[in-house]
């Protein structure tokens, strides 16, 4: 195409170019860009050889010395003022309308040259033959050879292309940083931050800017600084080493909020792929995993609550596989047979207590695997001196298949000596030593809830503490004048120590009867139960019981209702220290509406006493379970165990809204007896 350029049109061109001009001319016609020079006419006076050759097409074998701007470039639009500023995408004012690069072809920076004599830049957009969009950059400048004007024109498509994907990228990167619930860090070869996205101030409270330029160990709580030193260390020394580092490091640290307190994540650090003019960086990425780690400890906590409950039972236990192999056993059971270092597993069961090479005739534990049924037996172990009620449960798993069982076995030695022993002493009581003995294996097998058992053991153990109790007051009334002044406190603290101990054994046998004796539910007005409950209450003249709203039937059984609404309101009075100790009962026919409480009433307990923290609301419904000493509030911590079970036995539920200071609601949903 340039070997088409005619040799006139070459020496007109350099006829006009001044001599001194010529080698810079030569330069020009090497490059891509389209030059011209205008003189003030706005006529051609030169072009280059790009510039050439793009309109050759358009004049055939005319050349373009000579020819205006509007015929060449195109149209100008009178009235151009330049809009100067530093940008190099300066906005041109045409007519009353701005264009920005965007523009066109519709203004002509040559003008705006010529009109205020300072230099120009513009964008124009071009279509070529295959339709495709062409931008170019347009500058027009004056020329130091006479008036004469320099129009360059660049093609800056590929540029602009590269420029809008980057722009649509980092627009991108920003969405995402913006609205991922994860921090997003870019971090330095010494690990300073040099980018953290804003989630960093819903996570630990800082915000970004705080961050920038410091160290990732500044983020990081006391109890995990050091082991992220540490790595840190190690990583940088690697990177000085050379040695490649190319696997992600994972970090479970507990980063610190702006109160210094620890908020735990989990960091992924990845060093970036190396590039020519890229410095190296690490790109990071923290989770936040505070909630997973308190599931976590609650997890710890409980299966470690299990196994000290598993090993305080004084009964017998092992978890045993389909094969009979011991794959667990509580303290009770290893000591017994005297292998607490047996590794479980590595014996089966009739090896270990019958001492065969397998399985002995009727054995509950295969009668399990094959019925899936619990079975009861007894078994005399002569090894140990004993007589065992062996109880066999299957262990199923989530398909409802039998993987394996557990034993317990409860010692009834004392009780087979003493009916072997009543048999050859009374043989005449032979026939009611029969009937004893089937309702006692029946009572046994009742007896496998922890609130019968407790209930057996607190109902034998109160009889023995009344007598305590009775013969320390005739010591103490006795021998009151010839005590010294510490026994006489010794006398008193055991008569103290006795009591508690009778509250607490009786506060054991109310919750194991809630569970043990027969229910028979009946309408009730639930307001002038209450009403006489609190009647017969011996209250201090400081306490005020306010009964509120409509009469209505429940249906309940007296003495679960009595055991809630008295341990409920002594408790309102007993942990409150306000000058009037007040109780109010709000009585509402109707439950909140929904599916849940459909048919149930609601009775709220609300007092003005101390009040609690929202997370002791589960931990005050356990047996024994106190947030405060018995020296600040007396009590067994059984109250409140009692009025759950009770609830729950009457078909309710319960619940409690309370801050400090500023008491405490109960409300207790029971079902409303419906007379249809």
């Amino acid at each position: 195409m340039v070997n088409n350029i005619s040799d006139n049109e070459m020496i007109h061109d350099k006829h006009l170019i001044p001599d001194e001009a010529a080698m810079l001319a030569e330069i020009l016609d090497g490059t891509a860009d389209e030059v011209f020079l205008f003189n003030p006419e706005l006529r051609i006076i030169w072009a280059n050889r790009s510039a050439r050759e793009r309109f050759r097409t358009n004049f055939r074998d005319e050349t373009i010395i000579g020819k205006s701007c509007p015929e060449v470039i195109g149209d100008c639009v009178p009235g151009i003022s330049h809009d100067s500023d530093d940008s190099d995408y300066t906005a041109i004012k045409c007519g009353h309308e701005c264009r920005d690069k965007r523009g066109g072809s519709i203004f002509c920076p040559l003008q705006v040259v010529r009109e205020t004599g300072e230099s120009c830049k513009a964008f124009e957009e071009r279509t070529s033959e295959n339709g495709d969009l062409i931008i170019h950059e347009i500058s027009a400048y004056p020329s130091r050879i006479s008036d004469s004007l320099i129009y360059i024109s660049r093609d800056i498509t590929k540029a602009w292309s590269i420029e809008t994907e980057l722009m649509e990228i980092r627009n991108q990167f920003f969405l995402l940083q913006e609205n991922s619930i994860d921090i997003l860090m870019i971090l330095d070869s010494n690990f300073n931050f040099s980018f953290i996205s804003s989630a960093v101030s819903e996570s630990v409270g800082l915000l970004p800017e705080e961050l920038m330029g410091r160290n990732l160990v500044e983020l990081i709580h006391s109890d995990s600084v050091n082991m992220v030193s540490e790595r840190i260390t190690s990583v940088i020394r690697d990177q000085l080493s050379g040695k490649k580092i190319d696997e992600a490091m994972h970090w479970e640290v507990k980063l610190k909020d702006s109160r210094s307190e620890p908020v735990w994540s989990e960091i992924v650090v990845k060093k970036s792929q190396e590039r020519p003019g890229m410095k190296s960086c690490y790109v990071a990425v923290s989770r936040s995993i505070n909630q997973r780690k308190i599931y976590e400890h609650a997890l710890i906590r409980a299966q470690q609550e299990w196994a000290d409950t598993f090993d305080a039972v004084p009964d017998l236990i092992a978890l045993l596989d389909r094969n009979q192999n011991i794959l667990r056993m509580n303290r009770a059971m290893a000591e017994s047979f005297r292998s607490l270092n047996e590794i479980p597993g590595r014996k089966k069961c009739f090896q270990m207590v019958h001492g065969t090479s397998c399985a002995i005739e009727n054995c509950p534990h295969m009668k399990a695997l094959q019925d899936g049924k619990t079975h009861v037996s007894e078994v005399r172990l002569d090894k140990l001196g004993k007589d065992l009620l062996v109880s066999v449960t299957p262990l199923m798993d989530r398909k409802s298949n039998v993987i394996g069982s557990v034993h317990v076995a409860r010692d009834i030695t004392v009780q087979k000596t003493t009916q072997r022993e009543l048999k050859k002493v009374e043989m005449d009581l032979r026939n009611t030593l029969d009937e004893l003995s089937t309702k006692s294996e029946s009572l046994q097998l009742a007896n496998s809830e922890l609130s019968q058992y407790a209930y057996a053991v607190t109902h034998d153990v109160r009889a023995p503490l009344r007598a305590i109790h009775n013969y320390a007051l005739f010591l103490r009334e006795d021998l009151q004048d010839s005590l010294s002044d510490d026994t006489l406190l010794y006398m008193n603290n055991l008569v103290k120590a006795v009591i508690e101990a009778e509250e607490l054994v009786n506060g054991i046998l109310e919750l194991s009867k809630i569970g043990f004796e027969d229910l028979i539910l009946k309408p009730l007005e639930i307001k002038s139960f209450i009403g006489e409950l609190t009647e017969g209450l011996n209250l201090e003249t400081d306490c005020e019981i306010t009964i509120i709203g409509p009469e209505f039937e429940i249906l309940g059984e007296a003495t679960l209702l009595r055991q809630i609404f008295q341990n409920l309101v002594l408790n309102g009075l007993k942990f409150n220290n306000s000058a009037i100790r007040r109780v109010e009962i709000h009585c509402d026919e109707t439950a909140v509406a929904d599916e849940i409480t459909e048919g149930f009433a609601r009775i709220r307990v609300q007092d003005n006493g101390i009040g609690m923290d929202e997370r002791y609301f589960e931990q005050v419904f356990r047996v024994f379970e106190r947030l405060h000493s018995n020296n600040e509030y007396p009590g067994t911590g059984i109250g409140l165990s009692i009025v759950k079970k009770a609830v729950t036995r009457l078909g309710g539920k319960i619940e409690i809204s309370s801050q400090p200071g500023e008491g405490t609601c109960f409300t207790v949903l029971l079902r409303k007896y419906d007379a249809d």
